[in-house]
């Protein structure tokens, strides 16, 4: 960990304790303070937290970020008062999940950073919602099998049938124990406790798959932090799905990297962990896609749960991506609706990958798989995956 990363840890422990941060800036490289917390989505609490401490022209570049948080923040709240006012009149139930929800727990709820608005409505009433929200101006950008997106203007809002939807049979089990979620449900608000099993099961899948960054530790030690919750409770349940040593290793990993008393139990961790857990997370950035040792996680999934078959139809995926793969990127957005094109997507990316040359670092990439899963599987073991 470098001078600028501890710096954005301590950062980050400020901000959560509600103290100021005077650290010792004399030394610190701005520009690369400010990629790192860009890169988890943190810099309207880094100018916050150092203010003044930032010298020009970096306190301009924060500042800008600071504001930008701001004025995302007022414009989504007035969507989502929209998208409430169109699942009333529908007499649709519904309860929001992460996001400005967790927010409002942080000190200043404007600077939770927030990619979507997540919410979660029954799966019998979800196609009803269709036209209304077409109405109220709504577009529909994605209709998956677990999750139905709409966006207006420059929010998405993700419909979800169901908290997490299985992949893998390694799954089934979370995956339906969170159908369980709406007996949580009072009033439109999801219990906290629940929640919060919720957020750390939703840490994992993303462990997983393409990885996770600072602020969903962050969001776990606020909630920790400012909700009373029943921890006899969320063990006995995180215990039946066989994850009460992963509970403990994020809630203590938190307690290293924000100075808090988060954990329900103290887990001795092996120092040369936290020092590998803390590099992966910041190599990571917000979701992981910047984190290329990632990539081989659905591979070290399908293996763990379904062995060689598992294994060849994750092969035959990245041979040949499906259209959710592929519809949402950049170079392949002509496929939005158009799911029979999908053969020439599949050709336009052969061509890029050795025009580009990729090609020869994608063979090697499925050489290298089977030392990945091995590797990867350490990894799970020692994060009580």
């Amino acid at each position: 960990m470098n001078r600028e990363q501890a710096l954005l840890l301590t950062v980050l422990g400020d901000f959560l304790h509600q103290r100021k941060t005077v650290a010792q800036t004399q030394d610190c490289a701005w520009s690369a303070l400010f990629r790192c917390g860009e890169k988890h989505r943190l810099n309207g609490i880094v100018y916050c937290q150092l203010g003044k401490q930032i010298p020009e022209p970096f306190f301009s570049e924060f500042h800008t970020e600071y504001l930008a948080s701001i004025v995302r923040y007022r414009h989504r709240q007035v969507l989502v008062r929209q998208m409430e006012e169109v699942l009333r009149r529908s007499g649709v139930d519904y309860f929001f999940v992460k996001g400005d929800l967790i927010g409002a727990l942080y000190t200043n709820p404007m600077l939770r950073s927030v990619s979507d608005v997540d919410l979660v409505v029954p799966a019998d009433r979800l196609a009803s919602l269709h036209d209304p929200l077409t109405k109220a101006g709504f577009e529909r950008i994605e209709k998956g099998k677990g999750v139905w997106a709409y966006r207006k203007e420059t929010v998405t809002f993700e419909l979800h049938r169901a908290l997490i939807f299985s992949t893998h049979r390694e799954d089934d089990a979370i995956a339906d124990y969170l159908h369980r979620c709406w007996d949580s449900v009072e009033d439109g608000k999801l219990d906290w406790n629940f929640h919060m099993i919720y957020l750390l099961l939703h840490l994992r899948k993303h462990f997983r798959t393409s990885g996770v960054g600072f602020r969903q530790f962050l969001d776990l030690a606020f909630v920790a932090q400012k909700i009373p919750l029943d921890w006899a409770y969320i063990r006995r349940e995180m215990e039946g799905l066989g994850l009460w040593r992963f509970t403990l290793t994020v809630m203590n990993l938190c307690d290293v990297w924000f100075d808090t008393h988060c954990a329900p139990e103290n887990l001795e961790l092996n120092r040369e962990f936290v020092e590998r857990a803390t590099d992966t997370i910041f190599r990571n950035g917000i979701f992981g896609y910047a984190n290329e040792e990632n990539k081989g996680n659905d591979f070290v999934n399908a293996a763990r749960s379904d062995g060689l078959p598992g294994l060849l139809k994750q092969l035959q995926l990245l041979l040949f991506p499906g259209y959710l793969a592929l519809h949402k990127t950049r170079k392949f957005g002509f496929l939005y609706n158009r799911p029979w094109l999908l053969p020439l997507a599949w050709l336009k990316r052969y061509v890029l990958l050795i025009s580009e040359h990729k090609a020869v670092g994608k063979l090697r990439s499925l050489i290298r798989i089977r030392h990945t899963i091995g590797r990867r599987n350490d990894t799970y073991d020692e994060w009580g995956l």
